[in-house]
């Protein structure tokens, strides 16, 4: 791999972009019961405006289908050459969707990650229910952890990202993972 400057653990933007994170689940899961999917976002930090736009997951079957589209998700960023990026998923809704048999609380789990290393933060949760409607989301205070253990796809996509794809074309493979699914917003610069 190529050597790297030293990236600081944690970017100023990156934590604005972890809050806004925060307040789009409770935006919406409360109408619609439904979890934002897996989702990565890339950063530029050589740009004027380093946050450059962010990927989510096609839709998936439970199981190694899941696993392998959560960790397609650090194709673009490897090819785009990103030199940081954000992961975003629900924890409990990511273990369900990998058929793991262990089970966590809900929370929302963000990984900011350079190319040396990856802080998780966890963001617990409750649902508050009215009937079977989510009334609200109630936050639990968010708990820090530098080089933690990630859910594997978690892993691989971290993994594909670090590799940095120089063959290939970025326009390709957005049209690619578009093909198969993906959602992509790009930032204008």
């Amino acid at each position: 791999m190529t050597n790297f400057p030293v990236q600081e653990e944690e970017h100023p933007i990156v934590a604005q972009l972890r809050s806004a994170t925060l307040k789009t689940l409770s935006t919406i899961v409360v109408p619609t019961g439904v979890v934002p999917p897996p989702t990565l976002h890339m950063f530029m930090e050589d740009m004027d405006q380093p946050y450059a736009g962010y990927v989510s997951t096609r839709p998936f079957y439970r199981g190694e289908d899941a696993a392998r589209a959560i960790a397609r998700l650090g194709q673009l960023p490897a090819t785009m050459m990103a030199s940081r990026i954000l992961l975003t998923w629900e924890a409990e809704d990511m273990m369900l969707a990998l058929n793991s048999k262990t089970r966590v609380p809900s929370s929302l789990d963000t990984v900011e990650a350079t190319f040396t290393g990856h802080v998780l933060h966890r963001h617990p949760l409750d649902y508050q229910f009215l009937g079977n409607q989510v009334r609200s989301v109630h936050w639990r205070p968010t708990e820090r952890f530098v080089n933690a253990s990630l859910p594997e796809p978690i892993e691989a996509a971290l993994d594909w990202w670090r590799q940095l794809d120089t063959s290939s074309k970025i326009e390709e493979t957005v049209h690619r993972l578009e093909m198969d699914g993906y959602g992509i917003t790009f930032v204008k610069q």
